[in-house]
């Protein structure tokens, strides 16, 4: 159905005219403490965007990734929690220890720039210029050495650099305009150590020197070849009262031996020398794309000390030399030897504890980061795309900080979790066997109702998302699960496609009958092998030849008569001009097939969007009619029968990123004759209390972060924000063997499990 703009506009400003009467009450200010919260799931699988310890205490760190997460650890890393900012979760951008204050920690994100003054306990925002105020916190956060009162940092202005400074330590900034340097990426500042008026900046397009505090700058690349003025990195520090700087250009081939690309200065940029080479890998491969030595680490109060990472996906992983890993110099860039031995089957191998992810996928991808204490040379901290990993003695061994292994097996539940969890299961035969159908990695299966998990791909021909699972009523640890190749759907990027039916989102059926030790695909025929996202099984089918439906993105529904084995298409005349993209099937208390599609994408320029919407069948998928309203909700996302009264059914939608469109929540009494809106923001599902009729659970949900869970006492008349760690949530399960315990799974937050709190 295509919808145009002034309609929805006016349904908008109907909307705000609600909102303001008072018939929508939305306080995204007030918090409900209905829970006590611990984690759910483990944690790494994702990327860390930086993590830094106190030059002060090498206890005390922080850490964030890539899906909000911000944490502080006091023990060194061996042990997280989560750090609360004010105004919610946001993307962290940079941190700084105060050099005089051990207590006192600045955090640049993108909603401000915060200060602590008691390691993290508390947190205040501190005022930007006026010129940027209403920016983003800073990237960078540099202070003098030589006057600590005096500091700089950069706020990002539109792909350019905003330079902000202070001369009271931080607590008051002022404008100092824009650095001459263009669009580009500011890899690190600092301060000579000699002359607190010279200053640093090492770019991706080249080493800038400032020797009047700032007021003019002169690019220092002599002795750097044009081929090789692009910096992957750059570090620095002081040794002998002078300030030593290193960077990486990239690895080149000559005369037939790998020329690592590593320079360092000792005289501010305006000669640059290559490296030493011994100890360093140097022989070129021979298949992959090639070595690349990548990003370099030095403390500042010891420059001579210098780390540099390498990645080569050409290298078999058991090779003690020329893989991913990392290189130490302690004597200013002449002599090197590799610190980072993380293949368990590597003679040298050095890492202290093991992790689920060895081996898969990520684990030895380039590294987003590595950072070394300022103060300790001994201190490093190292991110590949999946696991944070310290040592703290100067590479002789390393720890896994997130995602470690258990002596018996099984993965631990961890507050670093970066995990998206689709749907959360648990088994009607067992109430201690749960299941996470999750994205990237997927598999997991518990034992002990949740506390902790196992893994296992083996037999699933696309091991890398499963959006849901079915369980047999009658045959204990028989299983189906939806998998796909491709995650994070229904997001607008990986749905709002004309592309779902491409190999990027080949999918199929897998099933087990040891409750997900193993697995086996089934054969599928007359199924395409395309994404699935729901699955239902009708439990009142024959054990030997279940009847089981399947929602298949881009063809629609599929049913199948005998265990999965043969399939016919059940999508009737559903169409949604040309766009079905299929996403739920259920059976409805009224014995009728409910199938939901959700949106189809948009035409930009025409301001048109194809709406998704939630049909019922009463001839088991022959013939459909829809039941929604496609004018009010476009981007269906779940929808669900109201356990207390069957009458009644809620449909969430998230808010599609074209102007004039709204998400929200409706629920109907009537078989959809009529609708009533309830909630007005972007949504992903909605929850009834099993053991209170009139308390509704909301997950807001969209492509960028929302306030997390809300919860309304009436109905719907009122809502106030969920004290729920999860910002992006995806469902709200009660245990229906406790209905005192929940679970909310999230993207890229892995899963809450939530204790009801007894009044």
């Amino acid at each position: 159905m295509r919808l145009h703009m002034n309609k929805l506009m006016m349904k908008s400003w109907f909307l705000m005219i609600m909102l303001l009467l008072g018939q929508l009450t939305l306080d995204a200010n007030a918090k409900s403490k209905l829970f006590d919260w611990t984690p759910g799931a483990p944690g790494a699988g994702g990327a860390h965007t930086f993590a830094q310890s106190s030059p002060h205490d090498d206890h005390l760190l922080f850490s964030a990734n890539d899906m909000w997460g911000f944490y502080r650890s006091k023990d060194g890393g061996h042990n997280w929690h989560i750090v609360h900012i004010p105004g919610g979760a946001a993307t962290f951008h940079g941190l700084a220890y105060d050099p005089v204050k051990p207590d006192r920690v600045f955090l640049g994100v993108s909603t401000g720039f915060f200060l602590t003054d008691d390691r993290g306990e508390t947190w205040r925002k501190i005022g930007l210029p006026d010129a940027i105020k209403d920016r983003d916190g800073p990237s960078l956060i540099t202070f003098n050495p030589a006057d600590p009162q005096q500091c700089i940092a950069l706020v990002q202005v539109d792909g350019n650099n905003y330079r902000i400074v202070s001369t009271d330590g931080g607590l008051n900034w002022s404008d100092a305009g824009l650095l001459p340097f263009g669009k580009t990426k500011v890899h690190k500042l600092l301060y000579d150590i000699s002359n607190p008026k010279i200053m640093i900046a090492g770019c991706t397009n080249g080493v800038y020197v400032s020797e009047d505090n700032g007021a003019s700058w002169e690019k220092r690349m002599n002795g750097i070849s044009p081929d090789r003025a692009s910096l992957i990195s750059f570090a620095g520090g002081y040794s002998d009262n002078r300030t030593l700087l290193y960077i990486t250009t990239g690895t080149r081939t000559v005369d037939g031996k790998l020329d690592p690309g590593i320079y360092r200065s000792s005289n501010l940029g305006k000669n640059w020398n290559p490296v030493g080479t011994r100890g360093l890998h140097t022989t070129p491969t021979t298949s992959g794309r090639g070595l690349e030595y990548a990003l370099l680490a030095t403390p500042q109060k010891v420059g001579n000390v210098c780390y540099v990472s390498t990645w080569n996906p050409g290298v078999d992983p058991k090779q003690d030399s020329g893989f991913t890993t990392v290189y130490k110099t302690t004597d200013g860039g002449y002599n090197w030897e590799p610190v980072l031995f993380q293949h368990p089957d590597m003679k040298k191998f050095n890492l202290t504890n093991k992790s689920w992810l060895t081996g898969l996928w990520g684990w030895s991808e380039p590294q987003l980061f590595m950072n070394v204490s300022s103060s300790n040379p001994d201190m490093v901290m190292y991110c590949n795309w999946v696991n944070l990993i310290i040592t703290t003695n100067g590479g002789k061994n390393w720890f896994y900080s997130d995602g470690t292994l258990n002596e018996d097996g099984t993965i631990a539940n961890d507050p670093m979790m970066v995990l998206t969890v689709n749907l959360y299961h648990i088994s009607p035969h067992n109430p201690k066997h749960h299941h996470m159908s999750t994205a990237d990695f997927c598999g997991w299966y518990s034992r002990d109702a949740g506390h902790s998990w196992y893994r296992s791909e083996e037999g699933i021909s696309e091991p890398h998302n499963i959006y849901d699972i079915a369980f047999d009523p009658d045959v204990p640890d028989r299983i189906w699960a939806a998998t796909s190749r491709k995650h994070d759907i229904p997001q607008w990027n990986f749905i709002g496609r004309d592309n779902v039916l491409s190999h990027e989102y080949v999918g199929s059926i897998a099933y087990s009958e040891n409750g997900g030790e193993t697995w086996r695909q089934i054969s599928e025929k007359g199924l395409p092998p395309l994404t699935t996202l729901g699955l239902y099984l009708d439990p009142n089918s024959p054990v030997d030849s279940r009847h089981i439906w399947a929602a298949v993105l881009g063809k629609g529904f599929y049913l199948s008569k005998d265990n999965g084995r043969t399939w016919e298409q059940r999508t009737g005349e559903i169409n949604d001009e040309g766009h079905v993209k299929a996403l739920r099937i259920k059976r409805g208390p009224d014995g009728k097939m409910y199938g939901l599609t959700s949106v189809g994408g948009a035409n930009f320029k025409t301001g048109y969007i194809y709406a998704g919407g939630l049909y019922v069948s009463d001839d088991e998928g022959k013939s459909w009619q829809l039941i929604s309203d496609k004018s009010q909700m476009q981007y269906p996302c779940d929808f669900m029968f109201n356990p207390h009264d069957p009458k009644e059914i809620y449909m969430s939608c998230m808010t599609p990123p074209v102007d004039g469109y709204t998400g929200g929540v409706w629920r109907t009494r009537d078989g959809g004759k009529t609708w009533e809106q309830i909630f007005a923001d972007s949504c992903f599902s909605t929850t009834i209390d099993p053991l209170d009729p009139n308390r509704i659970y909301i997950c807001t949900s969209g492509e960028t972060l929302t306030k997390g869970v809300y919860t309304s006492a009436d109905r719907g008349k009122t809502w106030e924000v969920l004290d729920c760690p999860s910002k992006r949530p995806r469902h709200v399960l009660f245990d229906p063997n406790e209905p005192n315990l929940i679970y909310v799974s999230s993207w890229g937050s892995g899963l809450w499990r939530g204790n009801r709190i007894k009044k």
